[in-house]
């Protein structure tokens, strides 16, 4: 991937691992960034990478005084998450930032991450409902422009645990999104936490050759399996599904499988029947 030239410095000094580089982060994050803010998120990272209590005590410091307003929010929450009790120590001040057009998404992984290690209390999460809404509602207005926004599941997931009248509220507005991977962890999102789901959005998950098989085992795994449209719990179904799945291909669109055949064959003593399809592939409009 293209990496700046700030970006390249900033992984070389990470290299050299220097304990160091927590004092010149310090010393130069406010008044070495005044004509370049960009660097901000470039010295958050030199200081996640460090793993230490002093550097991540340092990122909570600064993050609080002057957050950056750009870069790659994901880069840095990612290396500060590398060591989960190291990244606790943000929390709970780093609540603030739920909302924050650039750190909101994930920070809400992280803090996500951090409740299902029993690291942080699902109440984290309560702390600033107001920022978690804003996040789902810029995702939202995302998604309407056929945009996927990142770190999506982790807000459904916060949205689940908060479990309250407007989150699940805005769950049920994710569930009615047409992108099918935002309408099946909203969906099972809900389930999760026991609530009624729109049986129309769940035989749009179903029908969908992608998701079928997929959605069937995680209802399975929560014991839902009954939610599951009976129409496509067949081995026709699945064998499609499955079919589809190991056939698609980043750079083809619209597989198309046609089922051309059955056939019954003895396998280890034991009669199975398979079913035989036609694959077409487009590439470039090309089949």
């Amino acid at each position: 991937a293209y990496r700046t030239i700030n970006e390249k410095i900033s992984a070389a000094i990470n290299k050299i691992h220097d304990s160091s580089t927590v004092s010149f982060v310090m010393e130069n994050y406010i008044t070495g960034t005044t004509l370049s803010p960009e660097l901000k998120m470039d010295m958050l990272e030199m200081l996640a990478n460090q793993q230490s209590g002093q550097a991540v005590r340092a990122v909570k410091d600064l993050l609080l005084k002057s957050p950056p307003l750009s870069g790659r929010s994901n880069v840095f929450i990612s290396q500060l998450g590398d060591s989960l009790l190291l990244s606790a120590i943000i929390f709970p001040e780093a609540a603030r930032f739920f909302g924050d057009s650039l750190l909101g998404p994930c920070m809400l992984q992280l803090a996500s991450k951090l409740i299902d290690s029993n690291i942080l209390q699902k109440d984290i999460l309560r702390q600033n409902p107001e920022g978690i809404v804003r996040t789902a509602n810029a995702q939202l207005a995302q998604l309407k422009k056929d945009d996927y926004p990142s770190y999506n599941y982790y807000l459904l997931d916060a949205l689940g645990k908060i479990n309250s009248a407007q989150s699940i509220s805005l769950l049920n507005r994710f569930l009615k999104i047409a992108d099918m991977e935002v309408k099946q962890n909203a969906a099972l999102t809900l389930v999760k936490i026991k609530q009624v789901v729109s049986p129309l959005e769940i035989h749009k998950i179903a029908a969908d050759k992608g998701y079928r098989t997929g959605f069937y085992k995680k209802l399975k795994e929560m014991g839902k399996q009954e939610l599951f449209p009976p129409e496509f719990l067949t081995q026709q179904q699945f064998a499609e599904g499955y079919l589809y799945n190991y056939a698609s291909d980043e750079d083809a669109g619209n597989v198309v499988g046609k089922l051309v055949g059955e056939r019954v064959a003895s396998i280890k003593g034991f009669q199975r029947r398979f079913y035989l399809f036609q694959i077409t592939f487009d590439y470039d409009g090309e089949k």
